[in-house]
């Protein structure tokens, strides 16, 4: 009969080959180059008949064992050399042991939106081959917390189906990384897309007014300094325009208010501003007039 050397055990990690182990083969009356060696796996879900590879030449041969991916266990795996009408075998056993593999996450595209608006709802998938899709822990983080703070990532979604949606802080814009991150408990696996925000112009809004009085008949100059503006995204005052309207009991010209004659009370003037693009919605400025004594006029006489 043909011989084969013996193989020692062999233990090695997941996804992990062993090797090219040698190993000796021959025959008193057969040329060894015509000697069969033929594997065999007793595990073929952990190591597949596919999986061993035998190599070398003449006397000198080598084995490779390659296991499944994700699989561990046990395996023995004999090798049979033949000389075509005997046969002799060796076994060694081979022992995966297990090695925890990172979690996996899809890749997002960049995204662009308007200021104030959101990124609406993004699919994407996670898993492990060994950890339920039910236990990994999905977080997100962002690069510029001022345009997107942490807490306007809205991650969604169950199982290995999740969702995630990005909302940037009112009247922010430029550009943030967003990384979701999958941990499984050991390990920890990352992906970043970008999210660019255009900015938007914000209209002008006029919220408050300081006290305006004056004395009756008195003009007044109404100007952007007795006015509270609120406008994100200008220069105020520097970029704003101020427009009176008419109206009852008073004249305007330009931004000058002047009551009608022997008027007193307040007086109700629609103003509003305009920031180069966009204006305020009217705002009604209070005028406090005040009654002044009017000096008497002889306006005729009686006949003596």
């Amino acid at each position: 009969p043909p011989t084969i050397t013996a193989i020692a055990n062999q233990t090695v990690a997941e996804d992990v080959p062993t090797g090219a182990l040698a190993f000796t083969i021959g025959d008193l009356d057969t040329p060894v180059g015509t000697l069969v060696i033929t594997p065999s796996s007793s595990n073929t879900t952990l190591v597949p008949i596919a999986n061993i590879v035998i190599g070398g030449s003449g006397a000198s041969r080598t084995v490779l064992v390659t296991p499944a991916a994700n699989q561990t266990g046990l395996t023995t795996i004999t090798l049979t050399v033949s000389d075509g009408t005997v046969t002799t075998a060796t076994d060694f056993d081979v022992t995966v042991t297990p090695v925890n593999d990172p979690p996996t996450i899809t890749a997002i595209t960049n995204r662009t939106i308007n200021e104030d608006t959101q990124t609406g709802t993004i699919n994407f998938t996670i898993g492990d081959s060994e950890t339920a899709a039910s236990a990994l822990i999905v977080t997100g983080s962002s690069s510029n917390i001022a345009l997107v703070p942490n807490a306007n990532i809205v991650l969604g979604g169950t199982g290995t189906s999740r969702t995630v949606q990005v909302i940037p802080a009112a009247n922010q814009f430029g550009a943030t990384t967003i990384t979701l991150s999958v941990n499984d408990g050991t390990a920890v696996v990352s992906t970043d897309f970008l999210v660019t925000v255009n900015p938007i112009n914000d209209g002008p809004l006029i919220t408050n007014q300081v006290p305006i009085t004056i004395a009756e008949v008195q003009p007044v100059v109404l100007s952007l300094a007795q006015l509270t503006v609120v406008d994100p995204d200008n220069n105020y005052p520097a970029d704003f325009s101020l427009f009176v309207l008419g109206g009852a009991n008073y004249s305007v010209v330009g931004t000058t208010v002047t009551p009608v004659p022997n008027f007193s009370g307040t007086l109700v003037v629609p103003v509003f501003v305009n920031d180069g693009a966009l204006s305020s919605p009217f705002y009604n400025v209070q005028i406090s007039v005040n009654s002044t004594n009017d000096a008497p006029v002889i306006t005729g006489q009686q006949v003596l």
